[in-house]
């Protein structure tokens, strides 16, 4: 109750007639559908405007921080959906339970600087030379 902005004083005379009065009045509010229609357009867009100078990112601050985002998003989720689309048949090709079956698949994935990270298949590298089978395994 000590807060100064809920204070209101009325002056009287001595016969009890109010002479004056400083602070809030809390008898003579008006009800909301008294406002005309402007006045309230008035006040909420002030007070969006007021918000949004506050929190306004333009100029300088959108090609420094928000544009490079925005790009980076933009091919983020476009490098995604390419990798999807040319990794999810391969997967689904080697995924099936016959696929020796049905040809000579292999397949190695690789990541952003093209170092092997996995492979699926049959890997035609790693082949042994016929010279270093032991004599008796051949005959």
């Amino acid at each position: 109750w000590l807060k100064k902005s809920d204070l209101a004083v009325t002056f009287l005379d001595r016969y009890g007639n109010p002479i004056g009065s400083r602070g809030i009045k809390h008898n003579d509010s008006i009800p909301l559908e008294d406002f005309p229609d402007n006045l309230i357009k008035a006040e909420l867009y002030e007070r969006y405007s007021t918000f949004m100078d506050r929190f306004y990112v333009g100029r300088w601050k959108r090609w420094v921080f928000i544009e490079p985002l925005s790009e980076a998003a933009t091919l983020g989720l476009g490098g995604m959906i390419l990798m999807l689309t040319l990794a999810i048949p391969a997967f689904r090709e080697t995924a099936d339970e016959d696929w020796l079956k049905k040809s000579d698949l292999a397949v190695t994935f690789l990541d952003r600087y093209g170092n092997p990270i996995g492979s699926r298949g049959i890997k035609h590298n790693d082949s042994i030379p016929l010279e270093d089978f032991p004599d008796n395994l051949i005959k």
